[in-house]
């Protein structure tokens, strides 16, 4: 998980800084890749609290804004 430690360096993980993180996820990554991160960190900070590593789970309530959906264009010339 380098791409969590170019964010955060070597600071922890505070619930307040959820939002923002998911904002930079979103301006930099592809919807699909960014909501498989976002699960990715809500499944192992579970398994650190179920492991008593752990106390809260920044991610657990944090969704992500689906992104506006383009209507697609039809073609308008035939071709011959």
């Amino acid at each position: 998980m380098n791409w969590l430690k170019e964010y955060f360096g070597d600071r922890a993980v505070e619930e307040e800084d959820a939002p923002e993180f998911i904002a930079y996820l979103m301006e930099n990554l592809a919807p699909r890749t960014a909501k498989e991160r976002l699960d990715l960190l809500d499944s192992a900070w579970l398994w650190g609290i179920e492991k008593g590593l752990l106390t809260d789970n920044p991610w657990a309530d944090m969704r992500l804004r689906n992104p506006p959906h383009q209507k697609r264009k039809a073609f308008t010339k035939s071709i011959p």
